[in-house]
């Protein structure tokens, strides 16, 4: 692809908002949702919601991986101020250079915000999804959950999720108790080992897991360079993943990955990358393949 058809592509994918609700639900991101295989037909827009003619369904929509937690861990373990803000605000500052953010990961830090309000990472759901007690708000978290809520007996099982608990019985009204049409339906295949999407995939190399199972959270070590090599890792699967998403909604493509596709979406990858300032040694090493 040439570089005004990548930019076009970008331009598709990234929500726009110019009004004083959040991204995920603005008009702009709730067109993007009608896209979905599960919401294309008898789906309307209401305001700020996203409504059901026939389900009677009222749905809201979420941040899939946000931004916050991770890099202020990351701050802290370098012994950096914390920047507590929303995740829209340091977003911004990332984007607008309003604050220098440790200089060995801002080219990656500018690659993630580029990609943060694009399509593929937000989705609609019955309500805004609970990260838990570590504060576990990330694609790993929620796709393991949701697992989980499949084995559930919504009607006699009530467990502590909190509002969590709604999550349940959307989910088997939204496609019966066929977790893989979810899946499908909303685009997150590529969040799984394989094709019967039983097993996440993890977003960091598993040694640097925490023992709690949905977290995926990033554990920092003593080793300043140690825990820069991992934000960086982490920073640029999470950006791959959220590009790969956001190119599966724009082309409606739920298929595996053939050649032709997954070119398209490396040198969406390669030009968001060089764009951010990474160096190009280092590109060609995180585009060898998709997340």
């Amino acid at each position: 692809m040439n570089n005004s058809k990548i930019e076009d592509m970008i331009d598709k994918m990234l929500v726009k908002n110019n009004t004083s609700s959040e991204y995920e639900v603005s008009k702009d991101a709730m067109k993007s949702y009608l896209m979905y295989p599960c919401c294309s037909v008898g789906w309307y827009i209401e305001g700020n919601k996203l409504k059901s003619c026939a389900e009677g369904y009222e749905l809201t929509a979420d941040i899939i991986t946000s931004i916050k937690k991770p890099l202020n861990d990351f701050l802290e373990s370098i012994n950096e101020e914390k920047i507590y803000k929303d995740g829209s605000v340091i977003v911004n500052c990332i984007c607008e250079n309003k604050k220098v953010i440790c200089e060995e990961i801002t080219p990656y830090l500018k690659s993630f915000a580029t990609v943060y309000y694009f399509i593929g990472n937000m989705m609609p759901v019955k309500c805004s999804f609970s990260p838990g007690a570590y504060g576990a708000d990330n694609w790993k978290y929620k796709m393991t959950r949701i697992l989980e809520f499949y084995k559930i007996d919504s009607k006699n099982d009530k467990d502590k999720r909190g509002q969590n608990n709604n999550w349940p019985d959307w989910l088997i009204n939204h496609s019966g108790l066929n977790k893989n049409a979810f899946i499908k339906n909303n685009y997150l295949m590529d969040c799984f080992c394989d094709d019967t999407f039983e097993e996440c995939k993890f977003f960091i190399d598993s040694k640097y897991q925490e023992a709690h199972k949905y977290d995926n959270r990033l554990i920092f070590g003593k080793e300043r360079e140690e825990n820069i090599e991992l934000m960086k890792k982490w920073i640029i699967r999470n950006t791959k993943i959220i590009i790969q998403r956001s190119y599966r909604i724009l082309n409606k493509f739920d298929k595996e990955w053939d050649v032709e596709h997954e070119n398209e979406v490396r040198e969406i990858c390669k030009y968001i990358f060089k764009k951010s300032g990474i160096k190009e040694k280092d590109i060609e090493e995180y585009v060898v393949s998709l997340f």
